[in-house]
């Protein structure tokens, strides 16, 4: 009997430990990681025109912005620019623009959802 209850306690105890390593676990952090180094982009390179809000400045307002709906089209706005705004495809990897791209798509009162290498016309 004690050798049952020391067997279950075992298993009790490992089975948190084991949950934490798991792919799950590592894609929740890494997204965590990925979309603070986002945010930490945007205000690096993005905040100057757009707003610290999102609000448009010089740019325009990424609030509500109906454009930001199309995945493919925020990716390439970020990494080759447009009329006025530069590219980054030379300052930022291939993941961090992804970041960017998603970051700005689910913040400043949007909610359309991650950007993929698929659709940034980067899958194999």
């Amino acid at each position: 009997m004690i050798k049952t209850l020391f067997i279950a306690a075992f298993m009790m105890a490992a089975v948190p430990a084991f949950a934490q390593d798991t792919p799950a676990a590592d894609e929740a952090a890494l997204s965590a990681e990925a979309m603070a180094l986002a945010k930490t982009n945007y205000d690096d390179f993005c905040a100057a025109c757009h707003a610290a809000n999102g609000s448009g400045d010089i740019g325009p307002s990424l609030r509500g912005n109906g454009k930001l709906a199309d995945a493919a089209f925020v990716y390439r706005q970020i990494a080759q620019g447009g009329s006025e705004m530069p590219g980054f495809v030379d300052v930022l990897s291939t993941d961090e623009l992804l970041a960017l791209a998603t970051y700005v798509r689910t913040n400043f009162g949007n909610d359309y959802g991650p950007v993929t290498e698929e659709d940034a016309g980067l899958a194999e």
